[in-house]
């Protein structure tokens, strides 16, 4: 079980000792946590200064060997990579799970 603060991630499953998490991802890394599909997550880069839409966003890439997330809320974004042993499984579990939160979800191929 990871170790959750408000705003904050950190637990067997995250990698690294940045531990931020903008408010739009705070739910997807919780389910992502907690699925067996999901190895490694990642917490990286946070942008603000944008404007939102009024809902979320979730871009899904594949790159070689992890999954890169996209998250972005309504003043700003975090790039969040994703490891596991299936891509295809893990995208569309990704995918779904963001949908029934209220995402707007699209894929990419390539790099962000």
């Amino acid at each position: 079980m990871a170790h959750t603060s408000k705003g904050h991630r950190f637990g067997k499953k995250y990698a690294g000792t940045h531990t931020t998490v903008i408010s739009a991802a705070e739910a997807i890394c919780d389910t992502l946590n907690d699925s067996p599909v999901i190895k490694r997550i990642a917490l990286g880069l946070i942008k603000s200064g944008h404007r939102g839409t009024g809902k979320a966003s979730l871009k899904i890439i594949e790159q070689g060997g992890c999954i890169l997330l996209v998250i972005k809320g309504n003043v700003s974004s975090q790039h969040i990579r994703i490891y596991t042993d299936n891509n295809a499984r893990a995208k569309a579990f990704i995918a779904e799970t963001a949908q029934e939160k209220g995402f707007l979800v699209s894929f990419r191929e390539g790099s962000e």
